[in-house]
């Protein structure tokens, strides 16, 4: 009988061992994925409010203001507009004289929520554009089969300065 206990409780020990090592293994692997979700998303949310900041530095007058589009002419007689299309951030610029699309780019940042806001500042209308960004993951970057998506947010005061100053 002793025989036969010294014979299965070392295959029991290294099974329970190898469960426990394999099981601590597969929450690194679970945290690591998420970390890297977690600071992509954080990235896209940040370059969308970027690409946002660049091109609204040669703002001129603002056309059209909602929540989720910006329309605005710039200094190099463009009209630019700006909105949400799926998970894309959409910029769209198009020449005044012509109407001719100058150019087109959808910025694939991810987006689950774009909104723009115009800030009254010490009676000054339209002198801070408000931008917020909200990105979030996907089920295919996830792991397992969770309902939890990762979300990350940037936003923005922009100041207009051209519009302040003319």
């Amino acid at each position: 009988m002793n025989v036969l206990q010294d014979m299965i409780l070392p295959t029991i020990i290294v099974g329970m061992l190898m469960t426990t090592i394999l099981g601590v293994q597969m929450m690194m692997v679970e945290s690591s994925v998420d970390n890297r979700v977690t600071q992509n998303l954080q990235g896209f949310a940040d370059i969308a409010v970027q690409v946002i900041q660049e091109d609204v530095r040669h703002l001129q007058q603002i056309v059209d203001l909602t929540d989720s589009t910006l329309v605005f002419r710039n200094t190099n007689n463009e009209v630019v507009s700006m909105n949400q299309n799926g998970r894309d951030l959409r910029v769209l610029k198009t020449s005044v004289a012509t109407s001719d699309t100058i150019s087109f780019n959808d910025h694939a940042v991810r987006l689950s929520a774009l909104s723009f806001e115009s800030v009254t500042m010490h009676g000054v209308d339209d002198i801070i554009l408000r931008v917020r960004v909200q990105t979030e993951s996907t089920p295919d970057e996830e792991v397992g089969n969770r309902t939890h998506r990762h979300s990350a947010f940037a936003h923005k005061d922009i100041y207009l300065r051209n519009l302040h100053l003319n």
